[in-house]
């Protein structure tokens, strides 16, 4: 959970979901299409 910008109590509710497969796999996904310089929605 390193770096999300949240309220700790909402950390405390969602780190299972931050530690999941997909939320890995989503923040590899994003991380690519930044280092190509693709448009996403932050």
């Amino acid at each position: 959970m390193e770096g999300v910008k949240i309220h700790e109590s909402w950390k405390a509710l969602l780190e299972s979901h931050f530690k999941s497969d997909y939320m890995h796999n989503l923040k590899e996904f994003l991380l690519s299409e930044k280092t190509q310089r693709k448009k996403n929605f932050s």
